[in-house]
């Protein structure tokens, strides 16, 4: 899904759509409906307001097509832990879970000598659990060294 795509989905998928996000967004429902058309080349959503929306909405499809279009990845990072020893101690222990976790996601789906997208779903989502333990251990171990 290309970003233009992401907006129109984020804003259309929303409960009551543009008519119930618009005004949240300082905005008429048929102005947000312009910008997040993919066939209007008039009106276009700022970045502001993009952010704003992804705000608001809680929807990070945006941000996750634009990541894949620059060949990155969107990794959430959980800041609902505090910073001491014993929280950075039980990360630790969450990427070593997790990283068995991908060991065991990718011999499960190897047993027949074919992957399903289900089981291609289930490492790539696995994998993304080890990257977000990760970055959530870096950024107490930041917090700890400031």
């Amino acid at each position: 899904m290309n970003v233009i795509d992401a907006a129109h989905a984020t804003v259309h998928d929303y409960p009551g759509g543009s008519e119930s996000i618009a005004p949240r967004l300082g905005m008429r429902p048929n102005i947000l409906r312009n910008k997040v058309n993919p066939h209007c080349d008039t009106n276009h959503l700022t970045l502001s307001e993009a952010d704003k929306l992804v705000s608001l909405t809680g929807d990070h499809r945006i941000l996750q097509a634009l990541a894949r279009h620059h060949g990155y990845v969107l990794v959430p990072v959980a800041f609902d832990t505090p910073a001491s020893d014993m929280a950075i101690l039980e990360l630790v222990t969450r990427v070593w879970r997790t990283n068995g976790d991908i060991g065991k996601a990718v011999d499960d789906a190897l047993i027949d000598g074919h992957i399903t997208q289900r089981e291609l779903d289930n490492i790539q989502q696995t994998i993304s659990n080890t990257e977000q333990a990760m970055h959530t251990m870096l950024a107490r171990i930041k917090e700890i060294a400031q």
